[in-house]
């Protein structure tokens, strides 16, 4: 990861200053208004009202690298895919990611089979890991519960499937084959 970026949500730590004789070290940040308007920005968000991230880095057993376990909570708000309603969510995830400093060639194993990033310069960048992982948590296609309707596809307003049949139709009918339209294009050749 570029520690040199600017980021929404920026909490660096000095890997100096993780003690390996302890349990890690411990960090809890609640996102100010300013962050958690730039990261609903930054990720399509109407809104997010809430955003808080807790951490513990510890170095790992081999020395050249750390152990990072988090969680993000948060309450989001997102536009529904079917009706641009907003939808509320609630967000509580656990994460856990293996760091390894870019600049060490033997830190990162080329078979790593877990999630890993890189820092650089003696700084972990916790707020932009943070806010990746906000990004991996959300919803892709939030929908509002009893959306029917897609209001800007075709059919919209007619409740008419994209093919000119009413769901009605599309219920009666278990057999309805979505490409047979094409097929009979295809056909008219």
């Amino acid at each position: 990861m570029n520690q040199t970026m600017t980021t929404e949500l920026s909490f660096p730590i000095k890997t100096s200053a993780i003690d390996s004789e302890k349990d890690g070290y411990d960090v809890k940040h609640d996102a100010t208004e300013e962050e958690r308007g730039a990261l609903a920005t930054r990720f399509g968000l109407v809104g997010l009202p809430a955003f808080r991230f807790t951490a513990n880095v510890k170095p790992t057993r081999s020395e050249n690298g750390f152990r990072l376990r988090g969680r993000i909570i948060a309450d989001v708000i997102q536009t529904c895919v079917a009706t641009l309603d907003p939808v509320t969510a609630h967000i509580d995830q656990p994460f856990e990611i293996l760091l390894f400093d870019e600049t060490d060639d033997r830190a990162a194993p080329i078979d790593i089979e877990e999630d890993y990033e890189t820092f650089s310069d003696d700084l972990i960048e916790l707020g932009e890991i943070a806010a990746i992982e906000l990004a991996l948590s959300l919803d892709p296609y939030p929908r509002v519960p009893g959306a029917k309707g897609d209001k800007t596809g075709p059919g919209a307003d007619t409740g008419e499937s994209p093919g000119g049949r009413g769901a009605d139709q599309e219920r009666e009918n278990p057999t309805h084959r979505p490409f047979e339209g094409l097929a009979a294009l295809r056909r008219n050749r």
